[in-house]
């Protein structure tokens, strides 16, 4: 059972390193690329599928 414990907080040790260079990294992401208008549905960008919900600049 310790075992499985000690594996348990390794594996959210990792998740939590994870999330925070993500939210390190996505302002930077965010605040570096143009806005392109998208309608809903699901478009397609350099053969990508893109979903999007609702009408809005993106």
């Amino acid at each position: 059972m310790a075992k499985v414990n000690e594996a348990s907080e390794v594996i959210k040790q990792k998740i939590n390193n994870i999330y925070d260079i993500v939210r390190q990294t996505t302002p930077f992401y965010l605040n570096n690329t143009d806005d392109v208008y998208m309608k809903s549905g699901i478009s397609y960008v350099d053969g990508i599928a893109v979903m999007v919900n609702e009408d809005q600049a993106r």
